[in-house]
């Protein structure tokens, strides 16, 4: 079997796959440090061409390890700022400052290829161990699978080369020199297979974070009205099966329009997103957050009844009223109120829109009393229709 004509190709084909990755980046968002994994492979081609080619030239044993290093340096690093992680640019130079200089020395000064094989396998396998390292930080459930190939595929390059570094006392011979074209090609392979792992991190993780922006409000950051509707259709079809209540808090900062007409639209959303924060700090992580539209915020209560709905409204509204929003744009802390439809449903009787519909009336019922208030829904609160925009196709009942 060919394996040197197996292992150029396979070069080959992952030096195009870079060049691919490299021309497609600019497209794509939050691609930090993927720039460094499509160079890598120009190093790591060139290293491993030098190492097919027959003429042993000084400068050609010289190079083509500290090369081979470089490309893995440079994953390593590019991986390492993908994740927000810190760079470790010293270690990675060191290694292949250190693979430069054992090659010369072993070349020119003490003639042993041995020792220069022995010092990039274990270069590649603590620069391989490392990229394992770094991919623990990819926590992201949906992100696990991708994570788990790419700790495989670097997991097997640095067990390859340790295997290959165990292997280098032996007496050269038939057999062992074809194990290591073998050994080779596998990890030509694992290299390529590499590169296609990380390709799919970059897709995987640009599909989750659109899938997010859909779910959530760009301007807030809590969920926007569809990612509430389905959140809240999976929150209520598990009360019902445990037979909890939920409550529903629906608030209205008053007088908002006002403070756009006086302050203008930018220091209006900055306040909506100090509106926001303060609700992710009052409030678990248990509970859904949502901005219904403009000013209009809902709070799912996962086992309130209407007592403790009613104390969580209350204890918000006082806390938007004592706390002014200092905003540096405003000059002097803005002074807000809030008005709040307060909702308690027993599990069996949840429906969402029907949720939306009995706490919007209780909350117009607020701003008809003078703002500034809760109120909790009831029989004699007056109806509301048709204030709440409607809910997208699928998001009534559970």
């Amino acid at each position: 079997m060919d394996f040197t004509a197996l292992v150029l190709a396979s070069s080959v084909l992952a030096l195009l796959l870079s060049l691919v990755l490299g021309l497609t980046l600019r497209w794509v968002p939050d691609s930090d440090g993927a720039r460094l994994w499509a160079l890598a492979f120009a190093p790591l081609a060139a290293g491993q061409a030098l190492k097919i080619v027959e003429v042993d030239t000084t400068l050609q044993l010289v190079l083509r390890d500290p090369l081979i290093l470089t490309g893995f340096a440079l994953l390593l690093t590019g991986l390492r700022q993908y994740l927000a992680l810190p760079r470790l640019w010293l270690p990675s130079v060191a290694i292949v400052l250190g693979s430069l200089i054992a090659n010369a020395l072993f070349t020119a000064v003490w003639p042993l290829p041995a020792a220069r094989e022995a010092v990039r396998l274990a270069g590649m396998a603590v620069l391989g161990l490392a990229c394992v390292a770094a991919l623990r930080e990819l926590r992201e459930a949906a992100l696990r699978p991708v994570r788990d190939f790419l700790q495989g595929v670097f997991g097997l390059i640095a067990l390859l080369s340790l295997l290959r570094l165990a292997l280098l006392p032996l007496e050269p011979g038939a057999p062992l020199a074809m194990a290591e074209d073998l050994a080779r090609l596998v990890q030509g392979l694992l290299l390529l297979a590499a590169l296609l792992g990380l390709m799919l991190l970059l897709t995987a993780r640009m599909n989750l974070m659109l899938g997010r922006l859909s779910m959530h409000d760009a301007l807030t950051g809590v969920l926007n009205r569809r990612g509430l509707d389905e959140a809240a259709q999976t929150t209520l079809a598990f009360a019902r099966r445990v037979g909890r209540p939920v409550g529903l808090l629906l608030c209205d900062l008053d007088r908002f329009k006002a403070i756009n007409d006086t302050h203008g639209h930018a220091l209006g959303d900055e306040a909506l997103k100090a509106f926001a924060e303060l609700l992710r700090e009052q409030f678990d992580g248990a509970d859904l957050i949502g901005r219904i539209g403009g000013e209009e915020f809902a709070l799912l209560l996962p086992g309130a009844g209407p007592r403790e709905a009613m104390l969580a409204a209350e204890a918000l509204r006082q806390r938007v009223a004592a706390q002014p929003l200092l905003l540096p744009a405003a000059g002097t802390p803005l002074r807000l109120t809030v008005s709040i439809g307060v909702l308690s449903q027993p599990a069996q009787e949840a429906s969402w829109g029907a949720m939306l519909a009995q706490a919007d009336a209780a909350l117009y019922e607020a701003k008809a009393r003078g703002r500034d208030r809760c109120v909790l829904a009831g029989e004699d609160t007056p109806a509301a229709a048709g204030r709440l925009p409607p809910a997208p196709a699928g998001a009534g009942s559970a």
